[in-house]
Order: structure tokens, then C-alpha cells, then sequence
């Protein structure tokens, strides 16, 4: 892609690109916000804020990533590698690849979980996966009594 008559797509270079991905997210968003008034049952705003903040910190962290390997192996192999191409393929592994990780590795923590609930309190909380009620009071608890200490 280093000739002069092919246009160099580069991830991070200028107002376009950091406005396209800005609009990406607020649709992204967006699109969680319309979801959750068609869900049934509907949970409260905050559990809803709660794991849509799960879901955008992961897709910021794992986005960040793509984006600095893709400028990486694309600035290693040199002019004729192209950051977008390198994005796509890393965007494409991790939807793939990573989602199929995190879906094992969660049903191998909530079944470590399931069978130790009796010996801590932190893994029965641990094997309610996405329920904050409980959850809450206890982090609370514990809060304020590291805070009495």
C-alpha cells in the first residue's frame, strides 16, 4: 500500500478518524440503551449501568490493544503493510477466538465457584454472575469495616 496512487489507511492520524470511532461508540451505546427497553424482565438503570459498563471497558481495553498491535506489526513489516488490514484481522480473532476464551474461562470460574461456595463468602458471590443485589450490600460491608480498621 506504500504507492503513490493507493490511499494509505492509517487507525490514528487525524480529526476523521478519532470522529468516526467517537460516532462508533455513541452508536454502540446507543444501541445498548434502545436493546435495554425491549429486555424482559427490564433490570434497574444501575444493573444496566453496571454491565454496560462491563461491556465498554472491555471493548475499550480490547479495542486500545488491537489498535496498538495492528501499528505495531504494520510499523515492523514496514510500508507495504497496512494498519487496517492488520486491525480487521485482530478485530476478527478476537470476536472469534477471544469470545469463545472468555465464555469457557467464565464457566470454568463459575463452576470453581459452585463447588467452593461453602468455604468463602466471596465465592458464593462469585457464582451469582450478573447479580449485583447481593453482591452490593456485602462490597458495602466490607468497605466499611476495611474502613474501621
Amino acid at each position: 500500500m506504500g504507492s503513490d496512487d493507493e490511499p494509505e489507511c492509517q487507525l490514528l492520524g487525524g480529526f476523521y478518524e478519532d470522529l468516526v470511532q467517537a460516532c462508533l461508540a455513541f452508536a454502540a451505546v446507543l444501541a445498548l440503551v434502545v436493546k435495554r427497553f425491549f429486555e424482559s424482565p427490564q433490570r434497574p438503570w444501575f444493573v444496566w449501568g453496571l454491565d454496560v459498563g462491563k461491556q465498554c471497558c472491555g471493548a475499550a481495553y480490547a479495542h486500545g490493544l488491537n489498535l496498538l498491535i495492528s501499528m505495531a506489526i504494520s510499523q515492523h513489516l514496514g510500508e507495504d503493510s497496512d494498519e487496517c488490514a492488520w486491525y480487521f484481522f485482530l478485530y476478527t480473532i478476537d470476536v472469534t477466538v477471544g469470545t469463545l476464551m472468555n465464555v469457557l474461562m467464565l464457566s470454568l470460574l463459575l463452576s470453581h465457584a459452585r463447588r467452593n461456595m461453602h468455604r468463602r463468602k466471596v465465592w458464593v458471590l462469585l457464582s451469582r454472575n450478573g447479580d449485583y443485589t447481593s453482591a452490593l450490600p456485602a462490597a458495602a460491608a466490607a468497605a466499611a469495616g476495611a474502613e474501621a480498621a
